[in-house]
């Protein structure tokens, strides 16, 4: 399940109950993440935490919805991967694809 939640500008995305991002779940972030880009918001934040594993399908959706959101002056920020995630970032040569920040800490306001 993704919920997510908004804080002035910024929306932060969660997983609940989910530990990969696959092709399953790729559709249903895509479609979340289509529709809070209608609210403006000047970045997205989507929050790993307790997700293990990304494929192949999880990494391409990344990389469609980073490009595509830059256009419009909306920034996707990454935040609390795991050091396996962040090193198969930096093996794949996508770490300066992306913004990180490890240090965020959210409150659980999640809205479906």
């Amino acid at each position: 399940m993704i919920k997510y939640c908004k804080k002035d500008a910024a929306v932060t995305i969660f997983f609940k109950d989910e530990h990969i991002l696959n092709e399953m779940n790729s559709v249903l972030l895509e479609k979340k993440i289509l529709k809070l880009v209608k609210s403006k918001p000047v970045e997205i934040r989507i929050s790993f935490e307790g997700i293990s594993f990304i494929d192949s399908n999880g990494f391409r959706l990344l990389l469609r919805i980073n490009e595509n959101l830059k256009f419009e002056g909306i920034y996707i920020i990454l935040t609390n991967l795991s050091g396996d995630l962040l090193e198969l970032f930096s093996l794949l040569k996508l770490d300066n694809k992306f913004r990180f920040d490890q240090n965020a800490k959210f409150d659980n306001g999640f809205a479906a």
